[in-house]
């Protein structure tokens, strides 16, 4: 593993479609793809607006598995799926918390 974190990112198209991609740093990444020089899919449906991005970060392996997973839904899921997503982490992250004051172990899973 890089060590590095990624966010999980949808952008609105001119046309009204919905491109999901992942990255390291989100306002690089949108500004390049509003400048043409993103992606071929963004390049081609210009202008494009960041429409939501996940607050928590996963490792690249879990961001592209959420990617993937966004990417077969249909348009008008694929955001509450991705706040889905980002609120059973947050809810992970709070027993994972709580559990390890107790000596336990926390369910290490993040699919919804």
């Amino acid at each position: 593993m890089n060590g590095l974190r990624y966010c999980v990112y949808l952008l609105r198209c001119g046309d009204g479609s919905l491109y999901c991609g992942i990255t390291t740093d989100l306002q690089r990444r949108v500004r390049e793809h509003r400048e043409g020089k993103g992606a071929r899919y963004t390049a081609a449906h210009l202008p494009v607006e960041l429409e939501y991005a996940t607050s928590c970060w996963f490792d690249r392996a879990e961001a592209q598995a959420v990617e993937t997973r966004v990417k077969s839904r249909r348009r008008g899921e694929k955001k509450s799926f991705l706040e889905e997503v980002e609120r059973a982490r947050f809810e992970r992250e709070s027993e994972r918390t709580e559990t390890a004051g107790k000596g336990g172990f926390p369910n290490q899973g993040w699919v919804v």
